[in-house]
């Protein structure tokens, strides 16, 4: 989907739900935000930590940690956003596998072209 947050806008923090109060959207997926349109102001949060994410970057979302977003600048920010399906087995909230890039917290970089929060 595209997800477009306006100027000024927020998308205050929360934990995706299956509906029922039960966490996820599905309990073997997760959503990668790829920034198409962005500012140095549009951030995201997620488990307590801040980040912007730069356009044609790629971030694994942990959709059962509280997230949100604040766009703070001037332009709207859009991203492209999918779903992962693991497939039966694999529980995200086990953490993700050795061969993806996790998001620093405090003062680390991340690379540009790929990231993860949770």
């Amino acid at each position: 989907m595209l997800a477009r947050l306006e100027s000024g806008h927020r998308i205050d923090l929360h934990i995706d739900t299956a509906g029922g109060g039960v966490p996820g959207s599905h309990p073997f997926v997760h959503k990668v935000h790829v920034p198409l349109e962005t500012n140095p102001s549009a951030l995201l949060r997620v488990a307590g930590a801040s980040i912007h994410a730069a356009a044609g970057s790629a971030w694994d979302i942990n959709n059962l940690a509280p997230h949100g977003a604040f766009n703070g600048g001037a332009r709207d920010r859009i991203h492209f956003i999918f779903e992962v399906f693991e497939g039966a087995g694999h529980d995200i909230r086990e953490g993700l596998r050795e061969n993806r890039v996790r998001a620093a917290i405090a003062g680390r970089t991340v690379s540009q072209q790929s990231g993860n929060i949770s």
